[in-house]
């Protein structure tokens, strides 16, 4: 898309890693993350797997946390999924829940959880109104850091899933670029 402009340094790679990074939930966290509505305990009973009921909450309290899916093994989250198992599937607890989910499970829950919050995953459809509210957001914060994040307010606002820090990159050099040009 973007292979001759030299992608800019928006944040620092520790706040990269802060934004994309999985939620790390504290205990509090976990009751606050995991609750369940009756609209989210509705959506659950779609999945007749433990295991994949397990995910399904997983992905939902992550979402809620950073409006973000993440990609994991039941393994790197132990203590989430321990603390679920423990809330809502006593019956199962001293099992172990190890692994991963299929992509075809990952794209359902991420189906049933978007409409739930309002929000539409990222594509390449929103790069133009993107680049167009990024060239407005220079205007008043020129600093690149500034710009970027108000443009995360703006995807939240408009209930779109922030892309991948390359994507962003890769539009903010294009905005920069028409900004230059005008």
């Amino acid at each position: 898309m973007m292979e001759n402009i030299k992608r800019i340094q928006l944040l620092s790679s520790t706040e990269v890693e802060e934004l994309y990074a999985r939620p790390d939930f504290n205990t509090h966290e976990q009751y606050l993350y995991f609750a369940l509505t009756p609209l989210e305990r509705e959506a659950l009973t779609q999945f007749s797997q433990t295991k994949t009921r397990i995910f399904f909450i997983l992905q939902l309290g992550y979402f809620k946390a950073k409006q973000q899916f993440f990609n994991f093994t039941l393994d790197e989250v132990n203590s989430d999924v321990k603390f679920i198992v423990d809330t809502y599937y006593t019956e199962s607890a001293g099992m172990p829940f190890t692994g991963r989910i299929s992509r075809d499970y990952v794209r359902i829950k991420r189906q049933i959880i978007l409409p739930m919050f309002n929000y539409r995953n990222w594509t390449s459809d929103f790069v133009p109104e993107i680049t167009t509210h990024i060239g407005d957001l220079l205007r008043y914060y020129p600093k690149g850091h500034s710009a970027f994040r108000q443009l995360l307010v703006y995807l939240d606002h408009k209930g779109i899933v922030i892309p991948s820090y390359t994507t962003l990159q890769d539009i903010f050099s294009r905005g920069y670029a028409e900004e230059e040009n005008r």
